[in-house]
C-alpha cells in the first residue's frame, strides 16, 4: 500500500513539473516572440541560415520543394506577438494565429481565413533561446 502512495505521489509530482514546465515555455516564447516580431536585427539574429523554405506547387507531385534563403538574401517578415484572428493586408484576407508549444519546438501556424493561407513557422530552443528553423508555406 505505501508503495502505490509512494509511485502514486511521484506521478503526480512529475505532472505537476511537467506542466509548470510547459507554462514557462509558454511564457518564454511569448516574450521571445514580442521581441522577434517587432525588431528585425533580432529577428535576423535568431534565424538558422541557410532558412530552410518548403513549399507545395500544385500538380508537381507530392513532395514539397525545398530551397533555402541565404542570410544574405534575407527580408525581415510580417509577425505577430500574439495568437488569435488577425486582420491581413489588402490582397491578403484575415488568417488565424496560433502557437504550438513543445519543449524544443514551437510552431507557429497561420491559417487564413477563406484565402488559402497555410504556412508554418517551425522554431527551436537552444541553450535557452529560441531560433527560426524552417519556414512550410503550402499555401493555395
Amino acid at each position: 500500500m505505501k508503495t502505490r502512495i509512494y509511485i502514486l505521489s511521484v506521478l503526480i509530482l512529475v505532472i505537476g513539473i511537467k506542466a509548470r514546465s510547459q507554462e514557462n515555455n509558454a511564457k518564454g516564447f511569448a516574450v521571445f516572440m514580442e521581441n522577434f516580431a517587432l525588431d528585425s536585427v533580432f529577428q535576423k539574429q535568431h534565424t538558422i541560415f541557410p532558412l530552410e523554405y518548403r513549399t507545395w506547387v500544385p500538380g508537381e507531385g507530392d513532395e514539397p520543394e525545398v530551397g533555402h534563403i541565404q542570410k544574405k538574401d534575407w527580408q525581415p517578415m510580417a509577425f505577430e506577438p500574439t495568437q488569435g484572428l488577425k486582420k491581413g493586408g489588402p490582397g491578403y484576407g484575415d488568417y488565424t494565429q496560433q502557437f504550438i508549444i513543445e519543449a524544443t519546438h514551437t510552431t507557429i501556424q497561420l491559417r487564413g481565413v477563406d484565402n488559402g493561407i497555410y504556412t508554418d513557422f517551425i522554431f527551436k530552443r537552444d541553450n535557452g533561446s529560441w531560433y527560426l528553423l524552417r519556414v512550410e508555406d503550402y499555401s493555395t
